[in-house]
């Protein structure tokens, strides 16, 4: 916690002197704009084994969050931007610096930033957190979680990473183009990616079609999973497999690649991404994940439904996966800046004798199909 506050002290700290300083004889006012969003989120599950790390058959308000946005603009060519985000845990709240960054902008077409960035990777992932932006309650776990310190899910996203970016904006007619050069490092609980270059690809056609294109490489170091053994009820043979890819895993690169596509047109939505990610020679952390969601709107309502699929492993071990999932959901947008969303899902395990998806490897699944109910309430400010 100490840290945690730390770090929000920090960031404000930097906001409230760097922007005064500067604009304190003009109107400070216009130099610094402040922005949030909140989500209200319950979802429950037929399941006593949690899923997604925390939602099971008791209910969880886990998801549930605010947001506030710090820019200032210091002057034509250099700002600063920050995000503090609360979310709900188990026992508390607790709050911390998603991200915070300085922006440069060498040309109109050309900025370079640096600091905690969020990571460029997918079609939302920059704004995963911002509810009210997108038709879900929860973006696809099949794509953009990265649930569990056991290395369950597709590990594809990460909130975000620590370095530079340097980004080059071409437009042309209607088509704008973005092409986002990043490299930093990762840090984690338990392990670090380093050396971690990418490329992210954007293409925006007239707000009506979008593309997404990325691809990025890191080194996995500073390997401890000496509390996941240790909490593991899956025995000596699971506690083994742990620490055998503890040594395995030090110094293997984490590469992934992935394509979206959305297309909206005010009426008809559709969304659709897939992910490939490798972590070295590792069979066990192979990983293939993809959704696609299709959607109408009627009026105030957007009922949409989503298919999806987790695929990890190579058939044969204890971290494999094989898991769908159909959601069945209905966005209402209430008034102004107010959306409530309800959704219900099937879960679909593929794997007899895998590990239960995201349902994590300590309390397996006890059914291979399992039901899904949700409500939340998004919105910006």
């Amino acid at each position: 916690m100490t840290t945690r506050y730390t770090k929000l002290a920090t960031t404000s700290a930097i906001v409230l002197a760097l922007c005064p300083w500067s604009v304190q004889a003009e109107n400070w006012s216009d130099k610094l704009s402040v922005s949030g969003f909140a989500s209200a989120t319950y979802r429950q599950t037929d399941e006593p084994a949690p899923f997604h790390g925390h939602i099971d058959n008791q209910g969880s308000y886990a998801d549930t969050k605010l947001g506030l946005n710090f820019n200032a603009e210091i002057n034509e060519r250099f700002s600063i931007a920050s995000q503090l985000l609360s979310t709900k845990e188990p026992d508390n709240y607790a709050t911390h610096v998603d991200w915070a960054f300085g922006a440069f902008k060498l040309s109109d077409s050309l900025t370079i930033r640096a600091g905690k960035l969020k990571f460029p990777v997918g079609l939302v992932n920059e704004i995963s957190d911002v509810g009210y932006a997108y038709p879900w309650i929860q973006a696809p776990v099949s794509f953009y979680s990265e649930a569990g310190p056991n290395l369950n899910g597709p590990q594809i996203t990460r909130e975000a990473y620590t370095g530079a970016s340097l980004l080059w904006q071409v437009e042309t007619g209607d088509l704008v183009v973005e092409f986002d050069l990043f490299r930093g490092e990762i840090n984690l609980d338990g392990m670090n990616t380093r050396k971690l270059t990418g490329l992210a690809i954007n293409a925006d056609w007239n707000d009506l079609i979008q593309l997404e294109l990325s691809s990025y490489q890191g080194t996995m170091r500073d390997i401890g999973l000496e509390d996941a053994v240790a909490s593991s009820a899956g025995g000596s043979v699971w506690q083994n497999t742990l620490l055998s890819m503890q040594s395995s895993m030090e110094g293997a690169k984490h590469s992934a690649d992935s394509f979206g596509i959305k297309y909206d047109n005010g009426h008809v939505l559709f969304m659709s991404e897939i992910s490939k990610m490798e972590m070295g020679d590792l069979a066990a952390m192979k990983t293939t994940g993809w959704y696609s969601t299709l959607g109408y709107q009627v009026g105030a309502f957007l009922p949409t439904l989503t298919f999806e699929n987790l695929e990890q492993g190579d058939g044969s071990g204890a971290f494999d996966d094989d898991q769908d999932i159909t959601t069945l959901g209905l966005r209402w947008d209430y008034m102004t800046n107010v959306a409530i969303k309800f959704e219900v899902a099937q879960i679909k395990l593929n794997n007899a004798n895998g590990n239960g998806g995201l349902f994590g490897y300590v309390n397996n699944p006890e059914d291979d199909t399992i039901n899904m109910f949700g409500i939340a309430i998004d919105t910006v400010f």
